[in-house]
């Protein structure tokens, strides 16, 4: 477990600061007082900067916690703001200037910040890190008084945008793991994660409360999401919430048990994965309904294994049972599966389009991607050949199957092309994945109870490689997957 400094007395009344201050100047190194002059005091240190940025203090988990959610509070949306500044004795005082606030909050380099409850953000917002070279600010869960953390930790009720945040998703208290991150609640709101490290996860970490959304997830990293039954640990979860875009750029995912995202019976417009490194991830790429899709660029290493050992309708003796949505038999073991645009008529034979599904308005460019399983998951599905359902997910297996070459004989665009099959040796990478794990996996031993230590990974991994076809297989002559 990553080592964080906090209190862990965690007293019940706020301690007295010895100073406070109003919109009208004077110190604010104290209890900030709302702009307009009323409401009981907030405990929490900020500065206003000359560009109508928020800068706001570190928790410290006595008494200051959940400081960007009050200084969110307090100044999003406001007008004539005093600005403040540091005197020589380290105070913040006010000056004869004012700004409208930007709705920009800067979080302290090294900075830890707390959210006891849930936390509800009502106004389009930057989060970011303040300019410098430190560690990036934490933001983590806090257990309350009875040891309990919320199932949310933040409702996004606006649009967010989070550059240079670490995300720890760990109670320091309790240890315990915070089952969804981000709930976004609002119509057609946009969430960015830009330079973000995202660690530790239950259930989802963006769960979908509302319609339209896009969600840009942009050189960051998630690791550690997984929870007792493997269809949890996702990324992104619709919650049957048609989706306006996702966009996966330039980010590195390992050890996440869960899909990276789930439509659960919506369609999302505009799908786009590219120059994004897969390692160690349950699911390959089961798509409902597409539109545009782009997925290219990529390295996608031992995905697919939690689908290969128990995939959908496969009975015990290799027969499957026919798919609900599409009326076919559905191939979990195919690492690319388009289901919810056909279904198959009576006489067995016939295809159809349903859900009003036009196939000429399908877009799938899917190329230039390296798909391949190590050698220690090939050899745990030797091991577990009896007991698992299934053998390995075809690497490559991104041949069309009923469905997708139906809807391409029928006016859809789905192209494939330029997938290798190589083992990269990758500089440092978190290895495999842990044999008590695997057991429970290959042996369908998946209870729902906690993942135990095992599973998760703490160290740094960089995931660079240097030799190898690789390098050059990108479309445009480049390296696959990250970039950093």
């Amino acid at each position: 477990m990553k080592t964080r400094f906090i209190s862990l007395i965690m007293i019940a009344s706020a301690i007295a600061f010895a100073s406070s201050c109003d919109k009208e100047g004077g110190e604010n190194n104290g209890p900030v007082t709302p702009p307009d002059g009323g409401g009981e005091e907030t405990t929490f240190i900020a500065q206003v900067n000359e560009d109508g940025s928020i800068l706001v203090g570190s928790d410290n988990g006595v008494d200051r916690i959940n400081s960007l959610i009050k200084a969110i509070d307090t100044y999003a949306d406001q007008k004539d703001l005093t600005v403040t500044e540091v005197n020589a004795d380290g105070e913040i005082v006010g000056t004869d200037k004012t700004v409208d606030c930007s709705n920009v909050f800067l979080l302290e380099r090294g900075g830890e910040y707390m959210i006891q409850g849930k936390g509800k953000i009502s106004s389009d917002v930057t989060i970011k890190a303040e300019d410098g070279d430190g560690e990036l600010p934490v933001i983590e869960p806090l257990s309350d008084a009875t040891g309990a953390v919320v199932a949310d930790m933040l409702v996004l009720e606006a649009s967010a945008r989070f550059e240079n945040i670490h995300f720890y998703m760990r109670d320091p208290v309790t240890d315990i793991i915070q089952e969804r991150v981000l709930r976004v609640e609002a119509e057609g709101a946009t969430l960015e994660l830009n330079n973000c490290f995202n660690e530790y996860c239950r259930n989802h970490y963006i769960r979908m409360e509302a319609g339209d959304v896009t969600v840009k997830l942009i050189n960051s990293t998630f690791r550690n999401f997984a929870m007792g039954a493997s269809t949890n640990g996702r990324v992104i979860d619709a919650r049957k919430n048609a989706m306006k875009q996702i966009l996966i750029d330039n980010c590195l995912f390992y050890n996440v048990t869960g899909k990276i995202f789930r439509q659960d019976g919506q369609p999302i417009e505009d799908i786009t994965i590219t120059n994004s490194t897969f390692y160690n991830c349950g699911y390959g790429l089961p798509i409902y309904m597409p539109k545009k899709m782009t997925v290219e660029n990529n390295i996608f290493a031992n995905c697919g294994y939690y689908t290969a050992a128990f995939p959908y309708g496969l009975k015990e003796d290799g027969t499957h049972d026919l798919d609900p949505v599409s009326g076919l038999a559905h191939n979990s073991n195919y690492f690319l599966d388009i289901t919810g645009c056909t279904q198959i008529q009576a006489d067995q034979t016939t295809i159809q389009a349903i859900n009003d599904v036009d196939p000429s308005t399908i877009i799938i460019n899917i190329r230039n991607n390296n798909i391949y399983n190590e050698q220690w998951l090939l050899d745990t599905y030797a091991e577990y050949k009896e007991t698992a359902l299934k053998d390995p997910i075809e690497a490559t297996s991104l041949e069309l199957g009923d469905e997708e070459q139906w809807l391409k004989d029928n006016g859809a665009t789905i192209n494939i092309e330029n997938t290798i099959e190589e083992v990269i040796s990758f500089e440092k990478s978190c290895g495999a994945l842990s044999d008590e794990y695997l057991a429970r996996i290959m042996t369908g031993d998946d209870d729902g109870s906690p993942i135990t230590e095992s599973y998760y990974v703490t160290g740094e991994y960089s995931f660079l490689y240097t030799a190898g076809q690789s390098l050059t297989a990108a479309t445009d002559g480049g390296k696959l997957g990250i970039r950093w």
